[in-house]
């Protein structure tokens, strides 16, 4: 999972490796764990693109929602003003999208910023 060198060995132990379960080149969060990845990324400035919600239909296979959301940085806007936005955002979203069997997929700017 070296893509995701830059998350803490935390966020990466509570993660769900959706590339070894069901084949798709991600990871992914159970709502519950979405604040550990929002309050990461606050206490290390890291900005979130966007995110992709799926649903586990069974312990083999998922599908997507189609649900999604995007923050882009916007013209003149420090990386903490993006940063504090993007988390918010995210947060919106996973707000109004908690149910059980969706998980989060997250977008991260690390290295754009």
């Amino acid at each position: 999972m070296s893509t995701y060198d830059f998350l803490s060995e935390e966020l990466i132990d509570s993660s769900i490796d959706l590339n070894e379960q069901f084949g798709v080149n991600e990871i992914a969060w159970s709502h519950k764990d979405c604040s550990k990845v929002l309050d990461y990324c606050k206490d290390n400035m890291i900005g979130i693109l966007g995110g992709d919600i799926y649903k586990i239909t069974s312990l083999e296979d998922i599908e997507q929602t189609y649900i999604n959301w995007s923050c882009d940085p916007q013209p003149g806007e420090s990386k903490e003003q993006y940063v504090y936005r993007s988390i918010e955002k995210s947060a919106n979203e996973i707000q109004k999208n908690q149910t059980v069997d969706f998980i989060f997929v997250f977008v991260f700017a690390d290295k754009i910023l």
